[in-house]
């Protein structure tokens, strides 16, 4: 199985208190997400801790929105407010492990993304890979955007 490698990293303009709410909240993770993506959340139990589990629907893929998946997110390890981990034992990659960080920065928080993921069917999905890669680099740009809005910086003083 080949596991790829994606980094993520923003920097946002709020106390790490702050960050760690909104990203340790499972409901806020719809407004992160493409609204092409056909993400349908389920039921959250409140914030992230050791051994929740999380169950979405989604559409793997946006221009077939007929092609619904599941997907079973695991909270595997949580260091509030510095970090947790999910990983997905059930959703359309083979392998699939998010490390969230969240380090206060300039007066704000950098946050960090590490995402390890491997497609089904390998190596013929090998050749799908680069469109993987390329949905998850769209995601997180999309994600960046909508992070920007909910987490303005000051700006200069008029």
């Amino acid at each position: 199985m080949k596991i790829h490698t994606f980094y993520h990293s923003q920097w946002l303009p709020a106390s790490p208190a702050d960050i760690w709410e909104f990203f340790s909240d499972a409901r806020n993770l719809a407004s992160m997400t493409p609204p092409n993506s056909g993400f349908q959340p389920g039921p959250c139990d409140g914030p992230v801790r050791p051994g929740q589990i999380i169950v979405h629907q989604l559409n793997p893929i946006p221009w077939l929105p007929f092609l619904r998946s599941t997907w079973v997110t695991e909270i595997t390890h949580v260091n509030a407010p510095h970090e947790f981990i999910d990983a997905a034992p059930h959703s359309p990659f083979a392998f699939w492990r998010h490390r969230h960080r969240f380090l206060p920065e300039n007066n704000g928080v950098l946050v960090i993304d590490e995402v390890h993921w491997a497609l089904p069917l390998d190596p013929f999905s090998r050749i799908a890979a680069p469109f993987a890669a390329y949905q998850l680099r769209q995601l997180f740009a999309y994600r960046k955007t909508c992070l920007d809005a909910r987490f303005p910086s000051a700006g200069p003083a008029a």
